[in-house]
């Protein structure tokens, strides 16, 4: 087995024990909906898992409460993965961002237990930057 294969294989090993976990999180997340700007459990939830995994993180990243920022693996090449866990007026998380989050942890989990032997730095967030900017030009 070539190492790529070999880190997929212990990528997909880790999502897949971690699945009932990340399951449990978009679970979470979807019955505690949450709007933009307000989401503190959720940041909170995604940043533990991410912790428990052995992510060195951030429950609150920029200065705002309702973002987190984790790291893994000291490798040159960084790989991003974003997470978006914000709920909409009315309708809840009819927009699946539960699900967007659980996917970026699962992946984050994933890709950190191969960053060292792959030269990577691994690191997740979810940062309101981009709402931010339009909150303020509205």
């Amino acid at each position: 087995m070539t190492t790529t294969e070999a880190a997929k294989q212990q990528a997909r090993t880790t999502i897949a024990n971690a699945a009932d976990r990340l399951i449990g999180l978009s679970r979470m997340i979807h019955e505690h909906p949450e709007l933009g700007f307000e989401e503190e459990q959720a940041s909170s939830w995604c940043a533990e898992a991410l912790t428990d995994g052995g992510f060195a993180s951030s429950a609150e990243s920029a200065g705002c409460r309702t973002a987190f920022a984790a790291s893994a693996g000291t490798g040159p090449l960084t790989v991003a993965i974003c997470a978006e866990y914000d709920a909409l007026p009315e309708i809840g998380h009819a927009c699946g961002h539960n699900v967007i989050a659980s996917a970026a942890v699962g992946a984050a989990l994933g890709l950190a237990r191969v960053a060292d032997d792959l030269g990577i730095t691994v690191r997740s967030s979810a940062r309101r930057r981009r709402k931010a900017a339009a909150a303020r030009s509205s």
